[in-house]
């Protein structure tokens, strides 16, 4: 009975998290106007306006990825995470698209977070729980890690935990790095860094405006 309320407590957790409260990331201080007019020459092009808010259509999200003081653009097809994703950064007046990787980066839902301290940010996912071939419950947690690399988005660290629980309720932390295993202070000084949310709005005129893109 206790083994199965275990199992039920972990599932339930998988359908909460991700549960780290964060603000909504805003604009970085250095933001200048030319930098926020290079964004929104960007965010103005018709392909990308959505006036009417639509879940459908293109969202934004205006967020320092590498801490540099000056804020990225990311372009989101959709309100939905699993959207096809464009980022552009600035340099000398101008916005620039930022290369991606070729797969799909972020494996399944879950949240992006800015790291600041380490001058990167993460995708972050809990769950979902399962039963693993010895009958102990699992809960996987995944965390990578990317960084702004010569104009490219670039993958540095692709951390696990694995929260078992076996008879008796008992609980055990597995920790990974890639396929290897690794202590658990690799993966949680990672998870220590996560500053704000990186959250998304619709790219609309008023959304532009308060974000401080009149154009």
């Amino acid at each position: 009975m206790r083994r199965k309320f275990a199992f039920i407590a972990l599932l339930v957790a998988s359908l909460l998290v991700p549960s780290i409260p964060a603000p909504e990331s805003k604009a970085a201080v250095k933001d200048t106007p030319k930098v926020l007019s290079a964004y929104a020459s960007v965010l103005s092009k018709k392909k990308y306006r959505n006036e009417n808010q639509d879940y459908g259509k293109s969202y934004f999200s205006l967020t320092d990825l590498n801490n540099d003081g000056i804020s990225e653009l990311i372009i989101s097809s959709s309100e939905d995470f699993m959207s096809k994703k464009e980022y552009f950064s600035y340099k000398k007046g101008k916005a620039y698209k930022l290369k991606v990787p070729k797969w799909d980066f972020y494996p399944a839902y879950g949240t992006l977070y800015l790291m600041p301290s380490r001058g990167s940010y993460a995708y972050y996912r809990g769950g979902p729980a399962y039963d693993n071939e010895n009958g102990e419950g699992v809960m996987p947690y995944t965390l990578y890690e990317y960084k702004i690399r010569k104009g490219k988005i670039t993958l540095v660290n692709e951390l696990y935990k694995n929260q078992i629980t076996g008879k008796n309720n008992k609980t055990k932390n597995l920790y990974s790095r890639g396929s290897k295993k690794c202590s658990s202070k690799k993966y949680e000084s990672a998870k220590r860094a996560f500053g704000s949310e990186i959250t998304f709005v619709a790219n609309s005129k008023a959304n532009r405006q308060m974000k401080g893109m009149v154009r």
